[in-house]
């Protein structure tokens, strides 16, 4: 399942973008619902930067969809099953920010349910119940 989080992207002082201006990140991004994504994304002025893990022709084909709209996206290989691909992956991010315009990402949007909530001590008290389960009649543990 493609993963979206748009980000809006910080300005320097050679960009003429809007501030407003989004991109979006999505994995998969180049058949299925990851490219109904990035073409639902383009039609609401959101440019993206997406993976695709083999077939070039269908990103390419993606990209020239997203044009067509009047938005940029820049697709990226990516296969998430060689985790020796990633220190490059980042470079590329760098690289297809710089042709979108952007020097980094400023600010994530999440799903509301993936989104953290509370403090750290309320994040480590979940992740102790889940991986010791609740605590024991006359324990201690919180």
């Amino acid at each position: 399942m493609p993963i979206l989080i748009t980000l809006e992207i910080s300005m320097t002082t050679t960009v003429t973008r809007a501030p407003e201006q989004k991109i979006a990140i999505v994995t998969g991004g180049s058949r299925g619902l990851g490219r109904n994504t990035v073409l639902n994304l383009a039609a609401r002025g959101v440019d993206s930067v997406f993976t695709y893990r083999s077939n070039e022709a269908e990103a390419a084909e993606v990209v020239k969809q997203v044009a067509q709209s009047g938005q940029q996206a820049v697709a990226l290989r990516l296969d998430t099953g060689n985790a020796a691909d990633f220190d490059a992956f980042v470079s590329q991010v760098r690289d297809a920010l710089a042709t979108l315009g952007a020097e980094r990402f400023d600010r994530q949007h999440l799903p509301r349910k993936l989104q953290p909530r509370g403090h750290q001590q309320d994040a480590d008290h979940q992740a102790d119940r889940r991986c010791r389960g609740p605590p024991r009649s006359g324990s201690r543990r919180r």
